[in-house]
């Protein structure tokens, strides 16, 4: 190896270990609600499509009980997922 190569493989080495120190850093600042929703503009589409989806399997699972306002809980539920729904496909528009 001459001196420029060995050169060139230490700076890319200390790129890779800056790399490597910037991306632990990101990780530590996100923690484990960021690493869930994602970055800071992605965070309300995320967190209102998994608000949707489990509003949506519940009103699914209220279909299947005994209770007599069934219905009512139903139409609420269905209520929240539409407007999750709205608010994922109309914040683009």
């Amino acid at each position: 190896m001459t001196e420029n190569e060995d050169g060139i493989h230490v700076a890319l080495e200390k790129q890779k270990i800056e790399a490597a120190y910037q991306t632990q850093n990101k990780q530590m600042d996100v923690g484990l609600i960021g690493r869930v929703l994602g970055s800071s503009d992605r965070a309300p589409i995320s967190c209102a499509f998994i608000f949707g989806f489990v509003s949506l399997i519940s009103a699914i699972g209220f279909l299947f009980t005994n209770l007599d306002n069934k219905m009512e809980v139903v139409q609420i539920l269905i209520g929240v997922t539409l407007t999750c729904i709205g608010f994922i496909f109309g914040r683009n528009s």
